[in-house]
């Protein structure tokens, strides 16, 4: 038991130093590393939400730096596994560095649609961190912009619905489905003053759920 426990303590540091890196500038980094700085394994795990709401609610009362994110956008639909998975792809391959999305589904299905997976390949549009999360009463807080692509979830009346329909009988209506997202997506990045170009690097939804 007491294994356990330990390993809780350091999986939980680890993913707050990881948390803590993703949203630092390249200068922040330089002045807060210090070398061979050893790894505490006494903080809890439930002192992790704590630490994500207090350091994002942090960096929003600053202007962000040219290299951090200028919106935070969150995609809801129930299954998590079609039209957030798009939208959450084009957001990233779009936005770059400048966006920081998140997708989530109410009851989020086991794996993204492999005919989505299929069509973003065929668009050049990168896919490998793809996967369906769940949302939890964490996910909606400190975001700019919330989507829902269906009346799955009750988020308050300061949320945008894109009505777009999900038709995934074949390939076509899957590119279409994608036209339409992308449209949304690039409205929504000019919305927020970031111009809509392709990117090589994309920032991973691995804060998601």
């Amino acid at each position: 038991m007491t294994t356990t426990v330990n390993k809780a303590h350091k999986l939980s540091h680890r993913w707050g130093q990881l948390f803590s890196n993703f949203l630092l500038s390249p200068e922040d980094e330089r002045a807060t590393s210090k070398p061979n700085q050893p790894v505490a394994e006494t903080e809890s795990p439930q002192s992790l939400h704590s630490f994500m709401q207090q350091t994002l609610q942090e960096r929003r009362t600053v202007k962000p730096a040219a290299d951090l994110p200028t919106a935070r956008i969150l995609f809801v639909s129930e299954d998590n596994a079609a039209r957030t998975q798009v939208a959450s792809a084009y957001a990233r391959f779009l936005g770059g560095e400048q966006v920081f999305v998140r997708s989530v589904g109410t009851t989020p299905a086991f794996e993204v649609n492999p005919l989505v997976i299929e069509v973003l390949k065929e668009r050049n549009v990168p896919t490998d961190d793809l996967k369906p999360k769940t949302i939890n009463p964490h996910t909606v807080a400190n975001v700019d912009e919330v989507v829902l692509f269906s009346n799955a979830t009750d988020l308050g009346t300061d949320v945008n619905t894109w009505d777009i329909t999900k038709k995934m009988h074949d390939k076509a209506e899957v590119h279409a489905m994608c036209d339409a997202v992308e449209k949304h997506v690039r409205e929504l990045l000019q919305k927020h003053g970031i111009t809509p170009q392709p990117h090589n690097y994309l920032t991973p939804e691995f804060l998601a759920a």
